[in-house]
């Protein structure tokens, strides 16, 4: 029979689990603040309809 996990096993699990989310989200925020530098480097969209060939 199996035996069910007691709490430490069960706390250590979800401290693991916090951990790799906070890691997933400070990813994607470095992600974000990329994508935004990039776009700011960006001409306007209105400067580059007008441009003469």
């Amino acid at each position: 029979e199996r035996s069910s996990p007691d709490i430490d096993q069960i706390l250590q699990r979800l401290t693991e689990v916090t951990i790799r989310q906070q890691q997933i989200v400070e990813h994607l925020a470095t992600r974000q603040g990329e994508t935004e530098q990039g776009l700011v480097k960006l001409p306007p969209l209105n400067a580059l309809r007008y441009q003469i060939p």
